[in-house]
Parts: C-alpha cells; structure tokens; sequence
C-alpha cells in the first residue's frame, strides 16, 4: 500500500456537528449507506465517517460532519487546481469545434472549420465534450458570469476569449492569488461572502463545477445565487451523481465520495428539487460527456490501495472496456453519469 500523508486518528474533539435533517429536503428520515468511511483520496483528514441516505428525496449526507470551523482540516493536502483548461488539440480539431460552437452556442472563435456542426451526428460523445467545455452556456458578448469555486481561473480565462466578462471566487488563497497573477478578477472567499444586495441581479450566469458537494448548507447557497442572477440568468452545476454506474461497481471505493470533504451527494431529481425549493426553475439535461474511465480508474487505485492519482496497477485494458460501455450508456440516458450536471433558470425574463 502506498503511504499518504499522516493524518491523526481521528477528528478533533468539538469539531463536529449533527445532522438532524437532510440539508436538501428538510426530512429527518432516513438509513444507513455506508459506515466506516475514510479519506483514501488525500488521506489527509482524520476520522472515520458514515454516510446517510435520505428517506425522502433520496440524496446522501455526512453525519456527524466536520463543522465549518473545522473543515480545512480536510483541506490541507486538497489539490484540484493545477488544471489550465481543456487540452490542447490540434488546428483542423480545434477548427471542428469552434465551427460547432458558432452553430450550437454562438460561439464567434477562430480559426472554423465547416462541417464542425455535424460533431453531434457523427461523434456524440465529442460533441458532449465540447459543450461541457463552455457548460452548456450561450454566447452573451459582453454578460457577467460569475464561477464559484474557480480554482486558478482557467476557466475564467477561457470564457473571457469567448467574450463574457468573468469573475471568480474561491477560498484557496494560493489558487486566487495565481489567478489573479495571471490578470483575472478573482476574489477570496465564499458565496456567503458576497454581499448580495450590492451585487444582486448582477449576473447572466454562475457556475459551480464540483462545489456544491463542499457546502454545508446548499439550500441557503442557492438561494444567494438566485438573488445574484439576472432574470432569465442561468445556472450551471456539476457534481458527483449519486446515481453513477461507478458508484454501482466500486460502492465504497468510488472516488465520488470523497469524505469527509464530499458533504451532500445528490440524485438528479433531489437536485431538481433543490433547484426548485429554491426559487430556481431546472432546464432539461444535457447528453452527459464521457468521463467514466478517469472516475473508474481513480476508484480502482482506492479499491488497490493507492492514491487516486497514482491510478491502478494493473486491469487497466478491463478497465478501458468497462468504462467505454458505461460512457455509452451514460451518452443515452445521462441519469446514470459519472457527473451529475444540471442546468437552471431564475425566473422571469432578462431586460
């Protein structure tokens, strides 16, 4: 077995809390999921953990939970910043794309090439990819989006090029301060900290990739991100998906858990619910990207005993097959993706 960081024995003592509730539909029914958890992606925080099921709308909480003074404790080794984008691919790809992105989103980037805009035809699932590369978001030149959880701004960086006027905000103050040194306006912090009525009705789209599980209380979060969008603004989110084929093969070994970092995971429809108890209207799903074999193959290295990013050390041609029948499933009905992603609405229309 492969030797991570020390991490003490157990959680501090007053540095956890009780959930009395489910944190997404109020319901205090519910049963055991898994027992025993431990962090294997980082093996950095201490404790074991048990995971909830809600009785009522079925997604899975922490309890106890670490308490939000507390949880950084769970961050001290956490690294998902080192990404700078999508991948670099070549001039007659990239032109299929941008000429697939003016046709699908309006998109105006060059070089094009024509015959981009057959992509979903011919390749659904390159298709799928290029439009999670922009979230599934419409060009609006000039609109403000606002990313939560922006990590080194690569993201930011990108849509700037696509003509929105971007801004971040994350709590990692080593990732704001790259992102800012790299000439991004970027804050530090978190939702809470954003002063909504001076900043309210501001924005045309806010995106959340893989936070919404990190929140203590998702409901009240959302609730801010109403009062920030623009009529007819759109919301963006992508997170685990407690319905995921991995989380059916590799149970507690998946890597979607992630405890005790990983609070709240979610259905589609206890999403949806969410969303909706919330003030915020859920649009229909987009095809889901295939993203099965990254997920597997860091599940399998949890299930091995080694650290996600080390990957398996062997089956990885078994691996490679299993993961091209679960991307082809997920392509057909996105409710059993890796990724859960979901798309809103605020209500009413935009000026």
């Amino acid at each position: 077995m492969t030797n991570g960081p020390a991490a003490e024995s157990e959680w501090p003592a007053g540095g956890l809390e009780a959930v009395a509730a489910c944190p997404v539909c109020g319901s205090a029914e519910r049963g055991p999921f898994y027992d025993g958890l431990r962090d294997r992606a980082f093996r950095t925080a201490p404790g074991t953990w048990a995971l909830v099921r809600c009785s009522s709308c079925r997604s899975a909480y922490l309890d106890p939970r670490p308490s939000p003074e507390t949880i950084e404790l769970a961050y001290r080794t956490y690294y998902t910043h080192g990404s700078v984008g999508p991948p670099p691919v070549g001039r007659l790809r990239r032109g299929l794309a941008n000429d697939y992105l003016r046709a699908r989103w309006g998109y105006e980037q060059k070089p094009t090439v024509p015959g981009g805009r057959l992509i979903p035809k011919v390749a659904p699932s390159r298709g799928a990819l290029v439009d999670r590369e922009v979230r599934h978001l419409p060009a609006i030149p000039g609109g403000r989006l606002l990313d939560v959880g922006c990590g080194s701004g690569a993201f930011l960086a990108q849509m700037a090029e696509l003509g929105w006027r971007p801004q971040g905000i994350d709590p990692d103050p080593a990732a704001v301060v790259g992102a800012r040194e790299a000439g991004l306006d970027v804050s530090q912090g978190t939702l809470a900290d954003l002063d909504t009525e001076e900043h309210g009705c501001e924005f045309d789209a806010i995106t959340l990739s893989h936070v919404i599980e990190h929140l203590h209380d998702p409901a009240a979060d959302l609730r801010r991100i109403e009062r920030l969008l623009r009529p007819g603004g759109l919301l963006w989110i992508a997170t685990p998906n407690l319905e995921a084929l991995g989380l059916r093969r590799f149970g507690r070994d998946w890597l979607g858990l992630d405890p005790p970092r990983h609070l709240v995971l979610f259905t589609r429809a206890s999403l949806d619910r969410l969303l909706r108890d919330t003030g915020l209207e859920p649009l229909p799903p987009p095809a889901a990207s295939p993203h099965a074999l990254q997920m597997f193959s860091q599940s399998t290295a949890i299930e091995q005993g080694r650290l996600p990013a080390e990957g398996p050390v062997n089956g990885t041609g078994r691996l490679r097959a299993l993961a091209a029948v679960a991307n082809l499933v997920s392509l057909r009905n996105s409710r059993h993706a890796e990724e859960l992603v979901v798309l809103a609405r605020r209500s009413g229309s935009g000026a």
